[in-house]
């Protein structure tokens, strides 16, 4: 208490502790401090969002169709050569996106292309590709290293138009990287801070901090990193500040700089994106990408859409114990495998799935509830009053979903 005493009441502006630093501090539980983190929604323009979605649907070309033909088991490999084959031209960028699973039946309305996104983003995580790290606390995923991002410039360059026709087709890409890559996409990069470091290495964030608590001019702490814009030798009091903004920066950017390029150099691919992305803050860009990654109940239903015949009143049971289930008993993970169950994408897109998730009336209690992601449907089976029963088969059929494959980050 007493070091957070010292931090707010500082003499020194810049080294004066902000809100969010003094709520970092060990003397709260590390675990309230996460889920204030997780649940903060920062407010976001609604207009400037859906003008933005509107421009998106605007420079689409649906006359046009960029067939992507995919096999399940070298996903990534094959998504790489067909952007790299077709997507040479960036009008190709604005096609519309067929995904045809080789080996498969399905015909793509939407469900395909959002289950390819969402593998390819959670499989290009993957170690073996050596393209991203997992943080500390293994919660996102950040660009390698430039030594090892030195021979994988292509590939960051096709992981970038990936994510760009993501944003196109109003596909969302999942909860997997932190803030400080879109504040660079969006070039914003400036804006980076102590506060990024966090998300990224929670022991290194509390060092840096240290720093800030208390004098340091008889540490004799050597300048560690290449930008010195004043050529100190070491760090003091006096530029303790700037040396800690600078080796955030250097620690999530410069020493990332090889694929945060390569990756900008695909994103920005699309000439008539450029203006409209640079009227976005990076959390109005990641909102976009990712979608909503705080989700609670009450947002789940509110995608549902219940088909006519849950009006009748033998139906009244299920869909009130549903509606309690998903609302007040469903934990975090269990919402967000409802939403993967029926629409392949754990997070809700801005604006909200389109077409809705239908829910549709099964006359079979001895069947489990079942998704159609192709086209946004819960099979719901009809348990009537029997609540014990409704949560006992839902959580089973997304127990078997999770081990599938699927694994929520």
């Amino acid at each position: 208490l007493r070091n957070i005493l010292k931090g707010f009441l500082n003499t020194e502006p810049l080294s004066r502790f902000t809100a969010t630093q003094g709520l970092k501090s060990s003397f709260f539980s590390q675990k309230s401090y996460d889920k204030v983190f997780e649940q903060s929604n920062p407010v976001h323009s609604e207009k400037k969002l859906e003008a933005f979605r509107h421009f998106l649907e605007a420079i689409r070309n649906n006359d046009r169709l960029l067939i992507l033909n995919i096999h399940r088991d070298v996903l990534v490999k094959d998504i790489f050569t067909e952007f790299r084959n077709k997507c040479r031209e960036p009008d190709a960028m604005r096609f519309q996106t067929v995904v045809q699973y080789i080996g498969e039946s399905g015909i793509d309305t939407g469900g395909l292309r959002r289950d390819l996104y969402m593998s390819f983003f959670q499989e290009i995580c993957d170690v073996k590709y050596g393209m991203f790290a997992l943080s500390a606390d293994g919660k996102y995923y950040y660009p390698a290293l430039n030594k090892e991002a030195e021979n994988l410039k292509e590939q960051f360059v096709l992981f970038g138009k990936v994510l760009a026709k993501t944003l196109i087709d109003g596909d969302v890409i999942g909860d997997f990287f932190p803030i400080c890559l879109f504040k660079f996409l969006a070039d914003q990069s400036d804006t980076i801070d102590l506060s990024d470091v966090y998300l990224y290495d929670k022991q290194l964030y509390g060092n840096l901090q240290s720093l800030l608590m208390q004098s340091i001019d008889s540490w004799c702490l050597d300048w560690d990193i290449d930008e010195n814009p004043q050529n100190y030798e070491v760090i003091d009091d006096s530029n303790k500040a700037t040396y800690i903004l600078l080796k955030s920066r250097s620690v999530l950017i410069e020493q990332r700089r090889t694929a945060l390029d390569a990756i900008k150099q695909g994103f920005q691919s699309v000439p008539e994106l450029l203006s409209h992305l640079a009227l976005l803050s990076p959390i109005e860009l990641r909102l976009l990408l990712s979608g909503e990654t705080y989700i609670d109940g009450d947002m789940v239903l509110h995608q549902f859409q219940f088909e006519e015949r849950w009006d009748q009143p033998d139906c009244q049971g299920t869909r009130k114990n549903l509606t309690q289930w998903i609302r007040n008993d469903a934990t975090a993970d269990q919402l967000k495998l409802i939403l993967m169950l029926t629409t392949a994408s754990p997070t809700i897109p801005v604006g909200g799935f389109n077409p809705p998730i239908k829910v549709r009336y099964v006359d079979d209690n001895s069947r489990l509830p079942e998704g159609q992601t192709c086209v946004n449907m819960l099979m719901m089976p009809n348990y009537k009053d029997d609540y014990a029963l409704l949560a006992k088969r839902f959580t089973t059929c997304l127990e078997n979903l999770h081990s599938s494959g699927f694994q929520l980050n």
